[in-house]
């Protein structure tokens, strides 16, 4: 079982003309949380290319930011 929470403003919404925005991921152990986000970017390539979109990846955050 998995939960997406957003996607939601960053705290710090834009920093040098570029908006930023933040999704959470809340899961359960059975899961391999780490392939099905690997799979979700793979999926978005495409448009990631396409219109210059930036997607990171913060497995285990410290700092929500």
């Amino acid at each position: 079982m998995w939960q997406v929470l957003g996607p939601v403003a960053s705290p710090i919404p834009r920093i040098k003309d570029r908006y930023r925005f933040q999704c959470v991921v809340k899961y359960s152990e059975e899961l391999d949380a780490a392939a099905a986000v690997r799979a979700a970017v793979d999926r978005m390539q495409d448009v990631v290319r396409q219109t210059k979109l930036q997607i990171s990846v913060d497995v285990d955050p410290q700092v929500m930011m």
